[in-house]
C-alpha cells in the first residue's frame, strides 16, 4: 500500500476545520487550527490531479492541473491577504445585496460551465513540446 500525502492532508484539513469552528474566532487555539488547516490544504492541493483522475499522474501532462490549482489558490490567498474582499457584506443596502447575489450566481454558473469544458478536455490550451 502506498499512501500519498493527500491522506494526511485530508486529515489535517478536517482536524483544522473542526478545530477552528470549535475554538471560536480569537485565541491560540484558532490560530493553531488555521495552521493545521493550511498545511492540510497544501498537501491536498498538491495532489489535486491524483484526486481528479484517481490515478498517479503527477509527472504527466494531466499532472499539470495540480500545479495550476496551487498557483490559482496562492493567487486568491494573496488577494485576500492584501485586503481584497470581492464579496464582503458590510453595510450593504437591499439592492446591493441583490446585485451581489446575481454576481455570485453568475460566477457559479460560469464556473460550472468551465468545469464541464475542462472535463471534456476543451480547456483552450495545449502544451506543444
Amino acid at each position: 500500500m502506498h499512501i500519498h500525502h493527500v491522506v494526511p492532508g485530508v486529515i489535517l484539513t478536517v482536524v483544522g476545520g473542526f478545530g477552528s469552528v470549535a475554538s471560536g474566532e480569537d485565541g491560540l487555539g484558532s490560530a493553531f487550527a488555521a495552521v493545521l488547516f493550511g498545511m492540510g490544504a497544501g498537501l491536498v492541493l498538491d495532489e489535486f490531479a491524483l484526486i481528479l483522475h484517481l490515478d498517479d499522474v503527477y509527472w504527466t501532462e494531466a499532472g499539470r492541473k495540480s500545479v495550476e490549482v496551487v498557483v490559482l489558490t496562492a493567487a486568491l490567498v494573496g488577494l485576500l491577504l492584501a485586503g481584497f474582499a470581492p464579496f464582503g457584506v458590510n453595510d450593504l443596502s437591499r439592492e446591493e445585496l441583490q446585485n451581489r447575489a446575481g454576481v455570485a450566481a453568475s460566477v457559479g454558473v460560469n464556473f460550472l460551465f468551465a468545469l464541464i469544458a475542462l472535463s471534456k478536455g476543451k480547456g483552450g490550451w495545449r502544451c506543444s513540446g
